[in-house]
C-alpha cells in the first residue's frame, strides 16, 4: 500500500482533499490527500471521508488498471462505508498507466518497458 504514494500524480490531485481508511486483510492504512500530495500511513484517522475494505489487488485494479469503482463494489471485491464518490475521486489522483498497455494486442508491455518508465537508469543514480 505504501507504493501508492509514488504512483500519485500531483497535477491530477492538486484540488483534492480526502481522508480514506483502507482495510486490506493484512492491516489498516490511511490515505491523506491534500495540496497535490498523497501520504500513506499504517494507521487510521477518526473521521475519514470513507472506509474501504478489500484486498490489495482490488485496490490496485481500481487505482491503476482503472477498473470502475462501481464494478469493484458490484462484484464484492471492495466494500466502501461512507462517501463512495470520495473513493472514486481518489482513483483520479494516480498516474495514467494506459500508455504502458499495448492496446492493439490487449496485453501489458514487458517488465523491461515498465522498469524504463518508472526507474531511473543506473547511470543517473550513480552520478
Amino acid at each position: 500500500m505504501l507504493s501508492l504514494e509514488s504512483m500519485s500524480d500531483p497535477a491530477r490531485a492538486k484540488d483534492m482533499r480526502l481522508a480514506v481508511n483502507l482495510r486490506p486483510p493484512d492491516g489498516e492504512f490511511t490515505l491523506l490527500l491534500g495540496d497535490g500530495r498523497l501520504n500513506v500511513a499504517p494507521a487510521r484517522v477518526d473521521d475519514p471521508d470513507c472506509v474501504v475494505t478489500g484486498d490489495q489487488n482490488a485496490h490496485l485494479s481500481v487505482h491503476f488498471a482503472r477498473k470502475p469503482v462501481t464494478a469493484a463494489l458490484a462484484d464484492g471485491a471492495l466494500v466502501v462505508e461512507g462517501d463512495t464518490e470520495a473513493f472514486g475521486q481518489l482513483a483520479g489522483a494516480f498516474r495514467d498507466l494506459a500508455p504502458l498497455t499495448n492496446r492493439a494486442e490487449g496485453r501489458r508491455t514487458s517488465n523491461q518497458s515498465l522498469r524504463k518508465a518508472f526507474i531511473a537508469p543506473r547511470s543517473q543514480i550513480d552520478r
